[in-house]
């Protein structure tokens, strides 16, 4: 299984180039650009709740908060 799987690697990179260029080939830049605020600002609370997140699960568990702000970041 561990050399089926590597010998897969190719199979899975073209597979997701494939992917890649349809999403790109059915992107429109004027929908960027019209979604472009909102797009932001989704990028920005997930970027956020992301950091407290795992900051507080991690401090949860080592109850060190340099250790905590050093894995959230």
């Amino acid at each position: 299984p561990l050399e089926l799987s590597e010998q897969l690697i190719i199979v899975s990179e073209v597979a997701l180039g494939l992917i890649g260029f349809d999403i790109g080939s059915h992107l429109l830049f004027g929908e960027l650009r019209r979604l472009g605020r909102s797009i932001l600002l989704i990028l920005v609370f997930e970027a956020f709740g992301t950091f407290v997140l795992v900051t507080l699960g991690i401090y949860l568990v080592t109850q060190s908060w340099y250790t905590a702000l050093i894995f959230g970041a």
